[in-house]
């Protein structure tokens, strides 16, 4: 979603599913450079590969370099080993089963406290997706 910022930044409602391989500092969101970012319900379900052996690299949601905030965030158990800086910390990231990322509850989840829930869950996929991308399909 996101290679490095450099200033104030907000990922909100986002997700990839692509695989991503980089040498240091690879992350399924984003790397952020700062303590004014912020990453909210968002996901990973694609594989990020590091080639720097450095295990705080290759990350399933968040690089973070400063103090960014990350909230209500999900990686596939499979795609990465940890989710925020090589770690899972809960109410930030968690690393969740692919059971679990094509249940209706992980559209539950992502959508959290947000009063217009934008995430849901199509029976048949192999995770939420956003209510934004459907509304114009018969």
């Amino acid at each position: 979603i996101m290679g490095k910022d450099g200033g104030a930044t907000t990922i909100t409602n986002c997700y990839n599913t692509a695989a991503i391989t980089g040498e240091h500092h690879v992350a399924g969101i984003a790397y952020c450079n700062g303590d004014d970012r912020t990453i909210t319900n968002c996901y990973n379900t694609g594989t990020i590969t590091a080639t720097d052996t450095n295990a705080e690299y290759g990350v399933g949601v968040a690089y973070t370099n400063g103090g960014a905030t990350v909230t209500n965030c999900y990686y596939l158990n499979t795609a990465a080993s940890g989710g925020i800086n090589g770690a899972d910390v809960e109410g930030q990231v968690e690393a969740k089963t692919a059971a679990e990322f094509a249940s209706a509850d992980m559209a539950v989840l992502l959508n959290g406290d947000q009063t217009d829930a934008p995430w849901e869950y199509i029976e048949g996929n192999a995770a939420p997706t956003l209510k934004f991308f459907n509304k114009n399909k018969n």
